[in-house]
Formats: C-alpha cells, sequence, structure tokens
C-alpha cells in the first residue's frame, strides 16, 4: 500500500513539474506573440474564408480585401460583395451598400468581434478561453484554445491560431464548431 502511495505521489510530482513547464513554455509563446504584435499598427492583406460544415462535400470559399487598425477597426469586403466592418462597439456586416448594425447587445456578434481583434493584436490571454496547446513546428506558431460561444446557429468549441514563426505576426484563425464544420480566416 505504502508502494502504491509513493509511486502515485511520484507521478503527481513529475505530472505536475511537466504541467508547470508546459505552462511557462506557453507563457514564453504567448508573451512573445504579443510582444511582437505591439508594435503593428495596421495591416492590409487579401484574404480568404473558408466554411466547412459537416452536411456539405465541399467547403465554401470567398475572397477579399482585409484592413485592420488597432485597436479596433476590422474592414473584410470580398469579392462577392459581403462586408464586415468591426469599428470599438459597432459591427455593421451585409452586402455593398446595404449593411447592418448586429453588435447592438448581440453576445454572439461581441464574441467574434472581440476574438477577432484579440488575435490581430497578438493579446491570446485577451481570449475567454483555456490554452490547451502551443506547437512550434513548421512556419508557424499554432495555438489552440478550448472556447465557448455561439457564432449563428454553431457552437465554437475551439480555436486554432496561427501566428508566422519570423515575425510572429498573425496568419489565420480556424473556428471549429462542435459538430467539426469549421470557419477558417488566413491573411494571404
Amino acid at each position: 500500500m505504502k508502494k502504491t502511495i509513493i509511486v502515485a505521489a511520484l507521478a503527481l510530482l513529475t505530472f505536475g513539474e511537466a504541467f508547470a513547464q508546459l505552462k511557462n513554455a506557453n507563457d514564453a509563446v504567448i508573451s512573445s506573440i504579443k510582444t511582437a504584435n505591439e508594435k503593428v499598427s495596421t495591416i492590409k492583406c487579401k484574404f480568404t474564408r473558408t466554411n466547412k460544415m459537416v452536411f456539405l462535400d465541399k467547403p465554401v470559399v470567398a475572397d477579399g480585401d482585409f484592413s485592420y487598425t488597432k485597436p479596433d477597426k476590422l474592414e473584410m469586403n470580398y469579392a462577392n460583395g459581403e462586408v464586415m466592418v468591426i469599428d470599438g462597439e459597432k459591427v455593421t456586416i451585409g452586402k455593398k451598400g446595404k449593411t447592418r448594425n448586429v453588435k447592438s447587445k448581440n453576445k454572439q456578434v461581441e464574441a467574434l468581434s472581440e476574438t477577432l481583434l484579440a488575435c490581430l493584436a497578438g493579446d491570446v490571454m485577451k481570449l475567454n478561453g483555456t490554452l490547451t496547446s502551443s506547437d512550434k513546428n513548421g512556419k508557424f506558431i499554432t495555438l489552440k484554445v478550448k472556447v465557448d460561444f455561439m457564432v449563428g446557429k454553431g457552437k465554437i468549441a475551439n480555436l486554432e491560431l496561427k501566428y508566422n514563426k519570423t515575425d510572429m505576426k498573425f496568419h489565420s484563425i480556424n473556428m471549429i464548431e462542435a459538430d467539426g464544420s469549421y470557419t477558417l480566416y488566413e491573411l494571404k
């Protein structure tokens, strides 16, 4: 019995130490990303949004122009005429020339806009979720975050964020729903 207790205690100590090392490594990565992105005041580029729903055979892809100005202005103008604009507390969506404000006390839109702005600013700690892993393999630093919020009729369960390993700037966010559907935004 004593031997079992000692082995269990050693296992807990080892696990606790490994968890502390992972937490410290993640803290260092998150700090590096935030520091690098503090210098970014604007981003202008092309982007792609890919929607994959479990009941569709092929994903739906839309491209457009992306513009971000710190601290809280984001504009996505799609080639098909769709528009999404976040400007502080105001969020508008629709087609060019025919948009509507969707922010007014809409928790889903608020969660989405706060998530996108936090990712662009490199402020991962602002996300309302739990960092489950980080990976520095390949060209990107990939952070996986467990979350729980609704966007439309979908329940977002996980976020996968990618930052370029060389300059730590934002590259993409994949919002993965509980059923496996996802929406991926990639900057080009």
